[in-house]
């Protein structure tokens, strides 16, 4: 083999072993290119990692903000399609809570299923404070877990059947962050962050179950924090979370609870239907509808925020 054959053969074998290791560099984000674009990035590639830098690794991580993790977490478990149902539950068993007759619908059914689906693993002994966030699981979990305690206690107190049910009172086992928690809802009443409604409602029910059994029990300050959040929404604190709309969109929302007391029932319902779409941005002009001379405004409002809230 000549000299020249031989430099010939060892840089198609030069540039065999850099296409192929180039190509391997960048397997796990190929978009068909084309040949000749794949050919150029395998070849940076290759060239990348012979310099010791792996084309493929992604920028080192930097440091997740707790905050920010921690809203992240609450938005992930407020779009699972159970938040929803649960949500409507809460509500259900508030409003057993305040009626003055005895309950004729048993809601444990329903919280009971929530937990087949949703298994809570009893703790032992208090989390530590470094242990992690809950997940998204874990957190409907301690909700379903939650719902359950409070619909086993209406019912017992308040349902058909209560003559019959010889219900003990037991001590509580005391979450020591619960305390804090009411504290910040008091704050958030008096900043007008949340309505007298859902600080009445969420606290009523700490009230009631937390006099029954174990209230959130174990969960270290931030874990309990995480669920006691997702209480005060299940609630209708929706308040903190109200984006400021623009003017146009503004005047739109009038207009719009203006047109739920229209003669014809289609605009009604469109009209319903519209300040639905638009979401938590119509809360405050809904509100005040409330007090609107028009039953059937005031009506559709109420209809429309316990969709919204």
């Amino acid at each position: 083999m000549t000299m020249r054959n031989l430099l010939i053969a060892t840089a198609i074998m030069a540039a065999s072993f850099l296409l192929l290791l180039g190509v391997r560099s960048i397997r796990v984000r190929r978009r068909h290119v084309g040949w000749r674009r794949e050919f150029l990035l395998a070849l940076s590639a290759a060239l990348a990692t012979i310099s010791g830098v792996r084309a493929q690794d992604p920028p080192p991580a930097t440091a997740q903000d707790p905050q920010q993790d921690f809203d992240i977490r609450v938005k992930e478990v407020e779009r699972e399609p159970v938040w929803r149902k649960m949500r409507k539950i809460y509500r259900e068993l508030a409003r057993q809570m305040e009626a003055n007759d005895a309950v004729t619908r048993d809601l444990s059914k329903e919280t009971d299923a929530l937990l087949k689906d949703l298994p809570v693993t009893p703790r032992q002994k208090p989390q530590a404070d470094e242990e992690p966030l809950l997940s998204r699981q874990e957190a409907l979990g301690e909700c379903a877990l939650f719902l359950t305690q409070m619909a086993a206690h209406v019912w017992r107190i308040k349902g058909a059947g209560r003559q019959m049910t010889c219900y003990k009172v037991a001590a509580p086992v005391r979450n020591p962050h619960v305390p804090e928690q009411r504290d910040l809802l008091k704050r958030q009443l008096e900043e007008g962050k949340i309505s007298q409604a859902v600080y009445d409602r969420v606290i009523g029910t700490l009230d009631e179950i937390g006099l029954a059994r174990s209230l959130l029990q174990n969960l270290n300050a931030r874990n309990t924090a995480l669920v006691f959040r997702l209480v005060r929404d299940m609630a209708g604190a929706y308040a903190v979370d109200i984006p400021v709309v623009a003017p146009e969109v503004e005047k739109r929302i009038g207009e719009l609870i203006e047109q739920l007391g229209a003669d014809e029932i289609e605009k009604r319902e469109a009209a319903q239907e519209a300040l639905v779409q638009i979401g938590p941005g119509a809360i405050p002009r809904l509100r005040k509808a409330l007090e609107h001379e028009s039953a059937e405004v005031r009506g559709r409002a109420q209809a429309i925020l316990e969709e919204l809230e």
